[in-house]
């Protein structure tokens, strides 16, 4: 009767050994009795894990860095040297904008172009198909634009013929071809050339060709950008790509394209101040040769052979008087050749020179519109004309034009009577002056309009000149600190696959273990 009681209290016991379910007896007794299925579940899981390894394509990572740079510079005034009108920025670079330069279709599209990586040759196996970029067996060439679908097999016979398939034929039909002839198939027109890696074999090859611009959507998401630090200019790019080798091309032809974009933009605006200038020098050495011819004639005419001791007397009177109106015509005319030129130009090209003013407000503003313009060249890039942000820049580009045609009129007429105050300054002294002949009045007055112009003329010479030795010296605003490696292997983790599998392996039999015992309903 007692031991009936002992029974039935550990029944009710859940804490009791005999009623526990994990009992420590039977755990260690079931798992000696299945250790073989255990190991084999192990070396099972292992193997899948293996082979998961061998067929997954493992996929490596690249990087490079490039720094912009972001020096101040500042904005050209007369007396400056016309290479500081030639920078594109006068203020901080915005290297967030540079970024997003980076990052348009554009120069993504002239990388592909470059390499070509829109080509893609994949050999395919029994169990796996492997991509190959550095060991093409032959180069795959599209002459016309390639902007085109073509997914075919390519197979060398021998050193001078391959057979390829015509994918768009509805008989995909085979044709045999020698290297170097174009090819017409339903895509396009294509061009296989030999390289040092085409030796006949029995390898097909499969070639996709995908349009450039789709390739350049493609690969332009798969550059990431990154900034160490915001208080820093460098720019970190990285990539993820099955080929290592292809990551690292695109990352260092991107750094090339960009910077080769940044020259040719700092070129241009150099050029188009070169165009400026020589066209002022024909107008003014023109009219420079036609008052030498008059002065000449004039002293033929007069039978005059040495001016300077028969005017000795007035040029000491009217030196400064002269310098004066000199300056005064000279800015008058400078002034007045920049008026016509914005005027006139077509607003797509116009750079307009600011270094040619002495009026440091003009100069400012000058210098604010080229900004403006290059502004909205490099925005066109990202965005059309119809985007918010570019039509902003247009508006404030035409107020900026407008103001500075009004600030031109208000100068030249603030100019054109100080040249006036000179010249009746002139008749004064010329008044004061009897003595001097007439012949000598009429040959000063040709003398002052010829050094007026050969002033301008020596002038617009060393602009150019100072012009011509920036644009040949032109670098871009960046550099490339570390050219694109391949810093390893991303994907997959073969470590952490493999200890996965070992614990997957070693709880498969615990857990079929586990279930059983659960579902066991007899009293044990």
């Amino acid at each position: 009767m007692d031991g009936n009681q002992k029974d039935v209290k550990a029944l009710k016991n859940p804490k009791s050994s005999e009623a526990n379910l994990f009992n420590v007896k039977w755990l260690v007794t079931t798992i000696l009795g299945v250790w073989p299925w255990m190991v084999g579940s192990i070396l099972v899981c292992l193997i899948v894990g293996n082979l998961y390894l061998r067929y997954t394509q493992p996929i490596y990572r690249s990087y490079a860095e490039l720094m912009i740079n972001d020096s101040k510079r500042g904005g050209s005034n007369g007396s400056e040297d016309v290479m500081q009108m030639l920078k594109i920025n006068n203020n901080k670079i915005n290297v967030d904008n540079e970024i997003e330069i980076m990052k348009s279709r554009t120069l993504m599209m002239k990388v592909i172009e470059k390499l070509p990586i829109n080509i893609r040759f994949f050999v395919t196996g029994k169990f796996k198909t492997t991509e190959l970029y550095s060991g093409r067996p032959f180069d795959f060439i599209t002459p016309d634009s390639g902007d085109f679908y073509y997914n075919g097999i390519v197979q060398v016979l021998d050193k001078n013929r391959y057979q390829i398939s015509d994918a768009g034929d509805p008989k995909n039909k085979i044709k045999t071809c020698f290297f170097g002839d174009t090819v017409r198939l339903s895509a396009g027109k294509i061009v296989i050339q030999k390289n040092n890696l085409t030796v006949p074999s029995a390898t097909k090859y499969n070639v996709s060709v995908i349009p450039v611009l789709e390739a350049a959507r493609q690969f332009m998401h798969a550059v990431e950008f990154a900034m160490p630090s915001k208080s820093s200019s460098m720019i970190v790019l990285s990539m993820n790509d099955a080929q290592p080798q292809r990551s690292v091309d695109i990352l260092n032809t991107l750094m090339e394209v960009y910077m080769r974009k940044n020259i040719e933009t700092r070129n241009r605006i150099a050029q188009s101040t070169i165009n400026f200038i020589d066209r002022r020098i024909d107008v003014v050495g023109h009219d420079l040769a036609n008052d030498e011819t008059t002065i000449e004639e004039f002293k033929q005419k007069m039978g005059i052979a040495d001016m300077a001791s028969q005017s000795g007397l007035l040029v000491a009177a009217n030196a400064e008087t002269i310098r004066k109106l000199a300056e005064a015509e000279l800015e008058l005319d400078v002034m007045g050749s920049i008026s016509d030129y914005l005027q006139n130009a077509d607003d797509k090209s116009i750079v307009l020179p600011a270094s040619l003013l002495e009026n440091a407000g003009l100069s400012k503003m000058l210098d604010e519109y080229n900004e403006m313009l290059s502004k909205i060249d490099l925005n066109l890039i990202i965005n059309t004309t119809e985007n918010p942000a570019t039509k902003g820049m247009i508006s404030q580009k035409n107020k900026l034009k407008q103001n500075i045609v009004a600030s031109l009129a208000s100068s030249k007429d603030e100019l054109e009577l100080k040249v006036k105050k000179i010249k009746e300054e002139l008749g004064i002294l010329g008044g004061d002056i009897r003595e001097v002949p007439s012949v000598e009045k009429k040959y000063l007055e040709y003398s002052r309009q010829r050094d007026i112009k050969q002033e301008i003329f020596v002038m617009l010479l060393k602009k150019r000149e100072e012009t011509a030795i920036e644009q040949a010296s032109t670098v871009a605003d960046a550099i490339v600190i570390d050219p694109a490696i391949t810093i390893g292997m991303v994907q997959p983790n073969g470590s952490r696959i493999l200890s996965t599998s070992f614990f997957i392996g070693l709880l498969i039999p615990f857990a079929i273990i586990v279930l059983r015992r659960s579902l066991n309903v007899r009293i044990i």
